[in-house]
């Protein structure tokens, strides 16, 4: 059966507070890539940055597919 729009946009937003819900292991000084930036390594390290960004679901915040929330006045 298929999802009504009241029920998708539940899902939107449950998935949009999961994408920018912190986790405990979620820190300043956490390794995401092992290997430093230099000169010569872009290419192989900005695609083991996505990687790891991907798997934390917070990918978005670089690539620009997580917008800023519109604050209603009801919060």
């Amino acid at each position: 059966m298929a999802k009504t729009v009241p029920e998708k946009k539940k899902n939107i937003e449950k998935l949009r507070h999961e994408v920018l819900k912190l986790h405990s292991f979620d820190h300043p000084r956490m390794i995401l890539v092992s290997v430093p930036l230099n000169k010569k390594n872009w290419i192989a390290w900005s695609r083991f940055m996505q990687i790891a960004l991907g798997a934390k679901s917070k990918l978005g915040f670089i690539d620009g597919s997580c917008v800023k929330p519109v604050t209603t006045g009801e919060e």
